[in-house]
């Protein structure tokens, strides 16, 4: 849901996925580069949020950073990474253009300000912060991480897995599992099991060379068994 699941390319062994991602990080070095720099720039474009319906209640928001991911119906609203801050109002709203439930929940996929940015504004509007372990620990000590001690605190999970959770949420089966070491050492994977539909985070880049997070505990093997792993449980659609 995150991002376009792509063919399989690879070899049976992954040896030229692996080559191919090797050589990316020396030949460009981007993959090097720290998170903040990525988010900086990430952070200065305009935003407009669009919507799209995913069928079953599940809609995806794009607008600056990682794609969005939110479960609508009697329940509540369950929400997949929140963005920047400064566009947590325009999420909102979007949000209330398709549902006028109460935002229960935010999950956070890994721990970069593009995907973790809105939770102190998510909180306000009410929502259970959750995530890995390593997200809330990274978190803690982040500069991306704006504000007074106050709005840092609250921008913190109160809820954390170590491996694996799932939601009985809206009629649906959301499994949440960790991915150790991928793009960062908090990653994770969520899978609507009776729709089909899978947030990957930053485990997978649609049209565009990964990034991995090597200061933040990411590894080439680790985002090679990710995108492997989302490969493997997808369906056809």
């Amino acid at each position: 849901m995150c991002h376009v699941m792509v063919p399989n390319t690879r070899d049976t062994t992954g040896v030229t996925m692996k080559k191919l991602l090797l050589a990316g990080l020396l030949a460009t070095g981007s993959a090097l580069l720290p998170a903040s720099a990525h988010i900086t720039l990430l952070q200065n474009e305009e935003v407009v949020i669009s919507t799209t319906d995913l069928g079953g209640g599940v809609y995806m928001l794009e607008g600056r950073g990682g794609n969005i991911g939110i479960s609508v119906g009697d329940d509540g609203v369950f929400m997949i990474d929140d963005q920047f801050g400064n566009v947590a109002e325009a999420i909102l709203d979007a949000v209330a253009e398709v549902t006028d439930a109460p935002l229960s929940y935010v999950l956070n996929t890994h721990w970069h300000g593009d995907h973790t940015g809105g939770n102190a504004a998510m909180a306000a509007a009410g929502a259970t912060i959750l995530s890995h372990d390593n997200v809330r620990a990274r978190l803690k000590t982040s500069f991306e991480v704006e504000g007074s001690l106050e709005e840092k605190s609250s921008a913190l999970p109160v809820l954390t897995f170590s491996d694996t959770t799932t939601f009985y949420w809206n009629g649906h089966e959301i499994h949440v599992f960790h991915f150790a070491n991928a793009h960062t050492d908090g990653d994770a994977l969520v899978h609507f099991r009776d729709l089909n539909v899978m947030h990957l985070g930053d485990t997978l880049f649609s049209g565009l060379f990964p990034f991995i997070d090597l200061t933040g505990g990411g590894t080439v093997d680790g985002y090679l068994d990710a995108m492997e792993t989302g490969l493997r449980i997808a369906g056809p659609e």
